[in-house]
């Protein structure tokens, strides 16, 4: 049996060099888990063309900086007027979603294949919630019991949620949803003609439905277009939903104004009081009378007959 002594050169070759190592250049591995670039790379200039760039966030607000609202603006409650500007960012931020917007930003959305709609959590941004209003780009709201998502709202419609709150058995802690169907708001000249909103509030189901966000492109038509057939569309979809409630539905009227109504269920019918309210709500569209371009009311006319 051969015994080695420390000073025997195969026992010193086995000590490690520290000093060495400590002298090396470390070495960098970049592993890729799935897609047709799964595997472990060495050249990170190789490895960072197979990666899509991810949403950054600013950590002290988790706010995307690539959409950001600036904080300084004075929100006027009863002017629904958003820029064009304005709303391709709110636009391109619902398109850009992804799942840590739930939990950063406290929404997610419902992506179709021309447009792609918020649906807002409680402590969601109240300022980004009313400037996805303006823009007609809300699928849902689900407030807290305090309304504080609402704050830039009009303060006849933050009265009227409130009070349905308090005449429905419980809603007075439970938890509320607001569906909303809009319309996209159009442009001529320097002016800004708002969409048209309908709005149905009630009880929320415990667990909500929520869907992962996920990046979407636009499809391959010129952006005017895209605006053009949602904003018909979702005018028919209104006035369908104007016309349900004057046939006869368990229905109430809860708000209008001009350019928006509130609804909710009821036990009964329809009151005539509420059937009045839709029914001149409704005429703008029955008439083709609504605010919008010569263009827009051509193509709903065709449609509507």
């Amino acid at each position: 049996m051969t015994i080695l002594s420390p000073t025997n050169k195969s026992v010193q070759d086995l000590k490690p060099d520290y000093k060495k190592a400590l002298n090396k250049e470390a070495e960098r591995f970049y592993v890729i888990y799935k897609g047709p670039h799964a595997g472990i790379h060495t050249d990170w200039g190789i490895a960072e063309t197979f990666c899509k760039p991810k949403v950054q966030k600013i950590k002290e607000e988790h706010r995307d900086q690539r959409f950001d609202i600036p904080k300084d603006v004075e929100y006027e409650v009863n002017n629904p007027a958003i820029s064009f500007e304005d709303f391709r960012t709110i636009w391109s931020k619902a398109r850009a979603a992804c799942p840590e917007d739930l939990i950063h930003e406290r929404f997610f959305t419902t992506d179709k294949k021309t447009k792609s709609l918020y649906n807002f959590l409680e402590g969601a941004d109240p300022r980004l919630i009313q400037q996805a209003f303006s823009a007609g780009l809300i699928d849902n709201i689900y407030p807290s019991c305090n309304l504080q998502e609402l704050k830039f709202f009009p303060t006849s419609m933050i009265e009227t949620i409130k009070n349905f709150r308090k005449k429905v058995l419980k809603a007075k802690d439970d938890p509320i949803y607001i569906r909303v169907i809009s319309s996209l708001p159009e442009w001529i000249q320097e002016a800004t003609l708002a969409p048209y909103h309908y709005l149905e509030i009630g009880l929320a189901k415990a667990k909500k439905d929520i869907e992962q966000s996920r990046p979407t492109e636009d499809k391959d038509l010129p952006f005017e277009e895209i605006l053009h057939q949602n904003r018909i569309n979702d005018l028919k979809i209104i006035s369908k939903k104007i016309i349900e409630i004057i046939s006869g539905s368990k229905k109430k009227v809860n708000y209008t104004n001009s350019h928006c109504i509130i609804t909710s269920w009821s036990y009964g019918n329809t009151s005539n009081e509420d059937l009045e309210r839709a029914s001149k709500f409704g005429e703008q569209f029955m008439n083709n009378n609504f605010d919008a371009s010569t263009t827009t009311r051509q193509i709903f006319c065709r449609h509507a007959e």
